[in-house]
């Protein structure tokens, strides 16, 4: 069994964001993609934690490029799907994905785009909040992991690198046991 992996928030696509307009940075996204290869392995798991791109026909070809390329990608991936994903789950499977779901939980731990209030022996991984920890205020922070991809230079994070680095995650909660349960459960999801 290989490593997991996970990552957020790529934007491969331009977006509106309230009244300013995103420009689709190029450079970034070819850094996303380098360092995915540099790291994860054909047995390797990432899963991603939403806001791939919005997929339609106003994307440029320098954006469906990013897009085609992670078809190519190493690994077994999962996509949870973020606020903007709006295409079909048909969609993200067609670009290699092999489970497209909205939340997915394994024993204590959700895997979420948008952090969710949770009781306090639930860990919450989630992406959206770009490292911004202000939004924190609206859910309650305890237990809580935001996997953006840019807090971790474009890498993608390892899984017990992310919640042992989590300032808001109840370590009393994790023990080997519990990285083998998620691990089993997770790689039978994507099993071939």
């Amino acid at each position: 069994m290989g490593k997991i992996y996970l990552g957020s928030d790529w934007h491969f696509s331009r977006f509106r964001k309230k009244t300013r307009s995103m420009k689709y940075d190029y450079v970034r996204s070819k850094d996303i993609l380098t360092k995915y290869k540099e790291v994860i392995t054909d047995e390797d798991l990432f899963i991603f934690l939403g806001d791939l791109s919005y997929i339609g026909k106003k994307n440029t070809p320098k954006i469906n490029e990013s897009l085609e390329k992670i078809r190519t990608l190493p690994g077994k991936k999962i996509m949870i799907k973020g606020n903007h994903d709006q295409s079909s789950n048909k969609m993200y499977r067609k670009l290699g994905f092999i489970y497209v779901t909205n939340f997915l939980q394994i024993d204590n731990v959700i895997f979420t785009h948008t952090p969710r209030s949770i009781d306090g022996n639930i860990i919450n991984i989630h992406g959206h909040l770009h490292g911004n920890l202000k939004y924190y205020d609206d859910v309650k922070s305890y237990n809580h992991v935001d996997a953006f991809t840019g807090k971790f230079n474009n890498y993608p994070v390892l899984l017990e690198d992310l919640i042992y680095s989590g300032d808001f995650i109840d370590k009393s909660l994790i023990n080997d046991e519990f990285f083998e349960i998620l691990s089993s459960e997770l790689f039978k999801i994507v099993k071939d």
